[in-house]
């Protein structure tokens, strides 16, 4: 008896079009939001048999006694060290105290109560103390065609748990981007197994962001949202994490104030970044990250200001090789889908200025005489990745600068 061997090309007569290629992996990962979320940790904490729970947390949390009592409250004797002197840009020292912290309390479990700082800092000092190398070992790196190669690591991390007081897109992310450098350069390191394990997002921790600080985060999550928009066509799923991502911040950053009758408003922003950092992961971030990254250091303005003041300029660069996107930029910002890309930039130029935020550079406090390092340094950033659609030249970003100037 003979069988009939099949063939194995299996290659459809058809295909999906842009889409013939999609991959779009969730990871796991639990949310909750609301009175009730930090009831939530205390149960997924158990249910994951944590016992040794280390807090990571920025300053101004701990200045709020009732925020802070809260969440250790919950975490009662599986707490077994506080850490709150975090800083701004994760400096590598900052890092290196708390990987020692980490190692000395032999923690099983991080919980993160704070800021994106709080959360790349957590991140990376998790990575440095599981793997046991110098962070230059570990660091994100481009190989001689521009590739970006992440070493592999392969030891078991600290599962991270995350209270987040801002609308940082890291509470999505795997990767850490630290200041290694006095100059303001970042280096970058990626371990998947450094998404975190559940976010909760509580209202009183969500309360003590001041509004200054809240808005430059949210910020950074709406050009995250515009310019992953560009890059996802490809992909509907992320656009729709994206373009709701957009929905959210524009409609209820504006209405976030000091005077605690917010909360819902923060919430909105809250989750918008949270669909903003996971369709980023799939679209990659743009050129306005990339600057922000470059000039933001370099100026005495938050990053996320920064990257919202290049926006429409990066916008107006990348758009011009995917016109096909704009439409839904346009509905998204909840204009017609025949908009051109003019009216799209002053929309986000009248954003910007309906936060009380001046769309330009010059008024951001930075230094001309530091452009060219900042190009530089742009040029090579980990933002810039091949998902973009259109890669600048030196000369190009210093065009985009000189009109957001």
């Amino acid at each position: 008896m003979t069988t009939k061997a099949h063939s194995t090309d299996l290659k459809p007569t058809v295909d999906f079009g842009p889409m013939d290629h999609l991959r779009h992996l969730t990871p796991a990962s639990r949310q909750y939001a609301g009175a009730r979320a930090l009831g939530a940790l205390a149960k997924e904490l158990t249910r994951t048999g944590a016992q040794s729970v280390f807090v990571i947390c920025n300053p101004s949390i701990a200045q709020y006694e009732r925020a802070l009592t809260r969440v250790l409250d919950v975490l009662g004797s599986r707490a077994v060290g506080t850490f709150t002197e975090v800083q701004q840009h994760s400096p590598l020292d900052v890092v290196e105290k708390v990987r020692g912290l980490l190692v000395d309390t032999a923690a099983d479990a991080v919980v993160v109560v704070g800021s994106g700082s709080a959360i790349v800092t957590s991140r990376a000092a998790t990575i440095i103390a599981a793997e046991g190398k110098p962070v230059e070992h570990l660091a994100t790196s481009r190989d001689g065609s521009g590739r970006v190669v992440n070493p592999t690591m392969p030891a078991p991390k600290l599962p991270q748990w995350i209270v987040p007081s801002t609308p940082t897109t890291a509470f999505a992310k795997a990767g850490a981007a630290i200041q290694t450098h006095p100059g303001g350069e970042r280096t970058a390191l990626f371990d998947p197994k450094m998404r975190a394990h559940g976010v909760f997002i509580d209202p009183d921790i969500v309360a003590t962001s001041p509004v200054p600080l809240f808005r430059s985060a949210a910020l950074n999550a709406l050009s995250m949202a515009v310019e992953g928009i560009l890059a996802t066509g490809d992909d509907p799923i992320a656009e729709a994490l994206l373009v709701q991502a957009l929905r959210q911040i524009t409609t209820f950053l504006p209405q976030v104030t000091d005077d605690g009758s917010d909360s819902i408003a923060r919430a909105h922003v809250m989750l918008g970044a949270l669909l903003a950092g996971q369709g980023s992961d799939y679209s990659g971030a743009g050129l306005a990250l990339s600057l922000a990254h470059a000039l933001g250091p370099r100026s005495n303005s938050p990053n996320g200001v920064v990257e919202a003041v290049v926006l429409p300029h990066t916008l107006r660069f990348t758009a011009s090789a995917v016109p096909e996107r704009l439409p839904v930029i346009a509905t998204a910002l909840g204009l017609p889908a025949t908009t051109c890309i003019d009216i799209i930039c002053e929309r986000l130029q009248s954003f910007l200025y309906g936060l009380e935020v001046t769309p330009q550079l010059q008024f951001l406090g930075v230094d001309p005489a530091h452009l060219d390092d900042a190009i530089a340094h742009a040029v090579g950033d980990w933002a810039v990745t091949p998902k973009m659609p259109r890669r600048a030249s030196p000369q190009q970003l210093r065009e985009i600068i000189e009109e957001a100037w």
